[in-house]
C-alpha cells in the first residue's frame, strides 16, 4: 500500500516537474519571439500603420510597427517598432532606417510592390554602440548598392533643381545619380558626391564636362516658331545632371576625382565659344 502511494506521488511530482518545465520553455520562447522596442524619428511617416507596416531587412521581415505618435519635443513623428532579439543586436547607434513607398517620375519608377504590400521601414544594421532610438532619413542610402561604382565629387556655385537621388545622363542613358549633397566649408559652393554604376564607369574621363540641365528651357517668339525642350521639362519635374565628353581619348577618371558642375548658363556660354 505505502509503495503504491510513492509512485502515485513520484508520479505526480513528475508531471508537476514536466509541467513546470514545459511553461519555462514556452515564457522563454514567447519572449525571444516577442523581441525589442525601439523608437525612430522620421519627418514624414504617411503611409505607416501599426499592427500593419512592416520593418524589412533584406526583404525579411524582422519587425512590426506598433504604434505611431507625434513627438512633442520635436513636434515630428515617433514611430514605435518591435524587432527581433537576433537584429536588435546588430543595431548600433549608427544603424540607417527609412520608408519604402512607391515611386513615380518621368523616367524613374520604383517600388511597385509597396501598392499591393503597403509602405514599410527598411533597416541597414551599423555595428557600433547598441542603440534603441534612432532618426530615420529620408530617402534610403546609397553606399548599399555603390561598392563597386565611381565616386565623385562635383562642385557647383548653384545647385538648384537637384537633390539626393537625382540622376547623372550621358546621352540620355541614365547611369548613376546624386547621392549626397553639402556645403564647402567655406560657404562658397555646393558639393555634390555622386556614384557612377559600374557599368558605366568608362564613360567618365578626366577631361568630362558635368552640366545641371534641370528647369525649364523654351525658346519663344511672338510671331510663332517657338520650341520647347521636353529633355528640359521631364528635368524642371525630376532634375538632371548631363555628361559630355568633349575630348573622349582623355584618360579615365578613378574614385575621388573631382569636377565642376556648370549650371546651365555656364555650359551654354562654354558651348557657344
Amino acid at each position: 500500500m505505502k509503495a503504491r502511494q510513492f509512485v502515485v506521488t513520484f508520479f505526480i511530482w513528475i508531471l508537476c516537474f514536466v509541467a513546470i518545465t514545459s511553461s519555462i520553455v514556452l515564457v522563454y520562447d514567447w519572449h525571444k519571439n516577442l523581441g525589442v522596442m525601439i523608437g525612430i524619428r522620421f519627418e514624414d511617416a504617411s503611409g505607416l500603420v501599426p499592427e500593419q507596416s512592416k520593418v524589412l531587412y533584406l526583404g525579411v521581415q524582422v519587425g512590426m510597427v506598433k504604434n505611431i505618435i507625434m513627438d512633442p519635443e520635436t513636434n515630428t513623428p515617433l514611430i514605435t517598432a518591435r524587432v527581433s532579439h537576433d537584429i536588435a543586436k546588430s543595431l548600433g547607434v549608427n544603424s540607417k532606417f527609412w520608408v519604402v513607398r512607391p515611386q513615380f517620375g518621368l523616367g524613374n519608377v520604383a517600388n511597385l510592390s509597396t501598392i499591393l504590400t503597403g509602405d514599410y521601414i527598411a533597416i541597414q544594421p551599423v555595428k557600433g554602440e547598441l542603440s534603441t532610438s534612432f532618426v530615420g532619413l529620408e530617402q534610403g542610402p546609397f553606399d548599399q548598392i555603390v561598392t563597386e561604382d565611381l565616386k565623385l565629387t562635383l562642385t557647383t556655385t548653384n545647385a538648384t533643381g537637384l537633390s539626393i537621388g537625382t540622376p547623372i545622363l550621358y546621352r540620355g542613358v541614365e547611369i548613376g545619380k546624386v547621392s549626397e549633397i553639402s556645403i564647402t566649408k567655406n560657404l562658397q559652393f555646393a558639393q555634390l558626391n555622386v556614384h557612377i554604376e559600374k557599368g558605366y564607369t568608362y564613360v567618365i574621363r578626366k577631361s568630362s564636362t558635368f552640366a545641371n540641365v534641370s528647369g525649364f528651357h523654351a525658346s519663344l517668339h511672338l510671331f510663332g516658331d517657338s520650341k520647347v525642350n521636353m529633355d528640359s521639362f521631364k528635368s524642371l519635374i525630376s532634375g538632371a545632371i548631363n555628361v559630355y565628353n568633349f575630348q573622349p581619348s582623355s584618360p579615365q577618371a578613378k574614385d575621388g576625382d573631382k569636377f565642376k558642375l556648370l549650371t546651365n548658363d555656364q555650359f551654354e556660354a562654354l558651348t557657344s565659344n
